[in-house]
């Protein structure tokens, strides 16, 4: 996760993140706002279930390292992602969905095992 108020930037820290094919938007818990400060842009749509719910909305960046990267690599990052606080995030800080997914190639093999492509 970066600060998005400052685009040149790279200072990040790392959060464990859920993927989410199902979910249109991408949220981040309360301890990663409360980190970063993130201040919410106002009330937006989000269908949540089976209903829509207006949810603070938030402006984050998104920066993503492979496992093989060198130690000195710069990570993949994402243009501002309008996400949402999720309110309760057991073992994760960080739900990717498909605003974020879409914008790679995402591959699930049946050992379980997963990729991301980019570019």
């Amino acid at each position: 996760m970066f600060d998005s108020r400052d685009p040149t930037d790279l200072t990040s820290e790392n959060y464990t993140a859920l993927l989410d094919t199902g979910a249109t938007a991408s949220w981040v818990s309360s301890r990663v706002v409360e980190r970063f400060k993130l201040q919410s842009v106002g009330k937006k749509p989000v269908v949540v279930a089976t209903e829509i719910r207006q949810r603070e909305s938030y402006v984050f960046r998104l920066g993503l390292m492979g496992d093989d990267q060198p130690q000195n690599a710069l990570p993949i990052v994402f243009a501002e992602i309008v996400g949402f606080k999720i309110d309760q995030a057991d073992g994760f800080d960080v739900l990717l969905g498909m605003d974020v997914l879409s914008q790679t190639d995402f591959f699930m093999y049946r050992s379980s095992k997963w990729k991301l492509n980019f570019g």
